[in-house]
């Protein structure tokens, strides 16, 4: 076990390093869709707090399809165990979104923003990636059933 109760495999080893690599890229694909989508609905008229809402909608969608495919493929039960994964992908989405605007107001106050947003960010986006790994694309366990289906 790491120093934070985690299985010390969870953040080191060479699969680990992959997952890493794939989830950086699925956020390098992801967030310019969501500026995108952002950019068109504002230029089609949209009021900009309704944009940013539909916008942050389809690149969580995105997110969570690139997840599967590229992240996670092999945690198995792909399609058996989709609907749990994609409730909890948008739970762990809301969950640390609203962690990293807390960091973020709190370091705010002792940081310059740039330095607390990117603090912020890294630490939501770790803590989003732990509980991807360890809640929401678990590997199903062969002959256990549990409330979550698997």
């Amino acid at each position: 076990m790491g120093s934070w109760g985690l299985p010390t495999a969870a953040l080191s080893g060479p699969l680990c390093r992959a997952r890493l690599l794939r989830a950086c890229g699925t956020s390098a694909v992801s967030g310019p869709a969501q500026l995108g989508a952002f950019v068109l609905l504002t230029h089609l008229a949209w009021p900009a707090p309704a944009a940013n809402a539909a916008a942050l909608l389809i690149a969580t969608q995105l997110s969570f399809l690139l997840s599967c495919a590229l992240i996670w493929p092999d945690r198995g039960g792909a399609w058996k165990f989709l609907p749990r994964r994609w409730f909890g992908f948008q739970c762990s989405g809301l969950g640390t979104s609203m962690l990293n605007m807390l960091l973020f107001v709190t370091m705010r106050m002792v940081l310059p923003d740039l330095v607390a947003l990117c603090l912020a960010s890294g630490i939501g986006a770790l803590t989003c990636y732990l509980l991807n790994d360890r809640l929401v694309f678990r590997a199903p366990r062969p002959g256990i059933v549990t409330a979550g289906g698997d």
